[in-house]
């Protein structure tokens, strides 16, 4: 049996300013990457060229090729439906004022890191 991807899962940590990237297969092994600051702009780099030798990568500065990719988008999106937004940008969130260190953020909302939140006395 192929051992396959089963869950990609990338999280942060402010304290050691790195990303953990964690892979799971159907297999049920895991592995651990810890992606430093320095290693994501390198790879970065090299995905950028990557992407811009692909066919078509050029062009989506163009305004008609932006449009034509946004309309295909919305015909998918409607022919594939439900479909789930994982981030929004124009999310709102609120905390009561006795709550410090409150960080909002558009994909973990406003307890995201709940473990540095603090309580105050009013």
């Amino acid at each position: 049996m192929v051992d396959t991807l089963h869950q990609l899962n990338l999280t942060i940590s402010t304290e050691e300013d790195r990303l953990l990237l964690r892979l799971s297969t159907s297999g049920r092994s895991e592995y651990r990457l810890w992606l430093t600051r320095r290693f994501v702009r390198a790879l970065w780099d090299v995905l950028v060229k990557a992407a811009e030798r692909q066919p078509g990568v050029g062009d989506q500065g163009n305004e008609e090729v932006r449009k034509a990719i946004y309309l295909e988008t919305q015909k998918l999106t409607q022919e594939y439906l439900p479909f789930t937004y994982l981030v929004n940008q124009l999310s709102l969130g609120a905390v009561r004022n006795t709550i410090d260190g409150v960080q909002y953020s558009a994909l973990g909302g406003s307890l995201w890191n709940i473990h540095e939140l603090t309580l105050t006395q009013e």
